[in-house]
């Protein structure tokens, strides 16, 4: 970067091309020509520019356009984002009630509530992290992009390319500098993201325009890339999620062994596959039975009133020593009765090593 000594305080002065009109010193105050020695470098630099391509300096269509964007709210992302969410706030709020609901022990109806809860936790937070990725960006380009700020207030900004005092018309956040005919953005919030003390390096000109030109389009490349990505990212990383969620759990739940619930609501229900465990629920409707996830039975299946009066209900426990069928089709005696984390059902455990669940398991024949 150029630059020369005070010659009151001895200080650094950083020159631009304004300066060939003169220099002010921060420190002291002085103001007047640059040393001759300067002035001859400022020269070769203002001939150097005056024969490059004044589109190096100037902001093309997409920059443009990403600047714009990066100083206007994000309302339809913010409303896209939202509107995402309603599953997963659904999912989450059904999740409470139903674990608030279930009769089964508070170690399961709280692994239960967690579950459920976990990809709208995803969803908040990836949504997070894109959001800053974004703003991040967003930040970057404007940085890039901004004029060099007013040392005091009143004062006018000035060109990040030559230094010369830029003058805003209208509302349009960009000006382009009359001196060197630079694009720069003098908006607020761009400039406050700006270093006072940034200069160009005037003794490479070339290569420094042409770097600022490559930053801004990259920066504005990256800017669209993590807009869609926070829009179209956020809802499919929450699903695949879920997706992993599920399989994980299936996974592991014949590792995390829950308690089974020591209510009675099970009982032995008169099938066409015979005598088979339902899982009870009464209501003001009547009596069913449900037979998890057995599909050879009525899922649920209807109890008249006389009969759901003689029905004596049992635990789970109760079941451990008898010998049964499960759904899958395996026999054996119920070595042990385990809660499912995944499903909140109690499971049982059979001698052969087989599990399925205590709902729609059938009496077995020795």
């Amino acid at each position: 970067m150029l630059a020369c000594p005070c010659p009151t305080c001895g200080a650094s002065l950083p020159l631009t091309l304004a300066s060939l009109a003169g220099v002010r010193c921060r420190s002291c105050g002085f103001a007047g020509p640059p040393p001759p020695s300067a002035r001859e470098r400022l020269v070769a630099a203002q001939h150097q520019l005056t024969h490059l391509d004044a589109r190096a300096r100037q902001f093309d269509a997409s920059v443009r356009a990403a600047i714009g964007r990066a100083l206007r709210a994000r309302w339809g992302v913010i409303v896209a984002l939202a509107v995402g969410a309603l599953p997963f706030v659904g999912l989450t709020l059904v999740g409470a009630v139903k674990a608030y609901e279930h009769e089964g022990p508070t170690s399961n109806r709280v692994a239960g509530a967690i579950f459920i809860a976990v990809p709208m936790l995803v969803y908040a937070t990836v949504g997070l992290l894109l959001d800053a990725t974004v703003r991040s960006a967003r930040m970057r380009l404007l940085a890039s992009a901004s004029a060099t700020p007013p040392v005091h207030p009143g004062e006018a900004a000035t060109c990040t390319v030559c230094g010369a005092p830029l003058v805003s018309r209208g509302v349009d956040p960009i000006v382009r500098c009359v001196h060197c005919a630079a694009d720069n953005v003098v908006h607020p919030t761009a400039m406050a993201r700006a270093s006072e003390k940034r200069t160009m390096d005037l003794d490479a000109l070339a290569s420094a325009l042409a770097s600022r030109a490559h930053d801004l389009r990259s920066t504005a490349r990256r800017v669209t890339v993590a807009s869609v990505g926070s829009v179209l990212g956020t809802p499919f990383a929450a699903f695949v999620t879920v997706l992993g969620l599920l399989l994980s759990a299936k996974l592991l739940e014949p590792v995390v062994a829950l308690p089974p619930s020591e209510l009675a609501r099970y009982a032995w229900v008169d099938t066409k596959r015979g005598s088979c465990v339902g899982l009870i629920v009464r209501s003001d409707d009547g009596t069913e039975a449900y037979f998890g996830g057995n599909d050879r039975l009525p899922n649920p299946s209807t109890i008249a009133p006389p009969d759901a009066r003689a029905l004596e209900l049992f635990p789970a426990a109760a079941l451990v020593g008898r010998r049964v069928r499960l759904a899958g089709g395996a026999e054996g005696s119920v070595k042990n009765v385990l809660g499912a984390p995944v499903t909140n059902r109690e499971q049982l455990v059979l001698d052969t090593g087989a599990r399925g669940d205590a709902a729609g398991a059938c009496e077995a024949s020795e």
